[in-house]
């Protein structure tokens, strides 16, 4: 991995935290609404691949709790994960690729 041949150094200059009023006015909690879409809030957790799937693409209990996580700190959406769409073996990759996966989606 390429490093710097000197060290950056700097101080960093800590802000202002906002209050709970300002926090709440901002437009990072407010509700958006577009087109089809219609958030709570404007945070988002994106698409991440935790590698906790079965070996097979079948959703684990290791799955639900990883999203149950997130799911307590309420963002606006919660993106799921990469999944495989063909039928092929992936790793412990979750797979959508035939009917036989839904039901462990169901749970969320």
């Amino acid at each position: 991995m390429w490093k710097p041949p000197e060290r950056i150094r700097y101080r960093t200059q800590p802000g202002k935290w906002p209050s709970a009023a300002v926090a709440g006015a901002s437009k990072l909690f407010m509700p958006l609404d577009y087109q089809a879409l219609s958030l709570s809030a404007r945070t988002w957790v994106p698409a991440m691949v935790p590698w906790r799937a079965t070996e097979t693409g079948f959703v684990t209990p290791d799955n639900l709790d990883w999203y149950e996580r997130f799911a307590y700190g309420q963002p606006g959406a919660l993106v799921v994960e990469a999944t495989g769409i063909r039928d092929i073996a992936s790793g412990p990759l979750l797979r959508i690729s035939d009917d036989r996966f839904i039901p462990g989606y169901r749970h969320w």
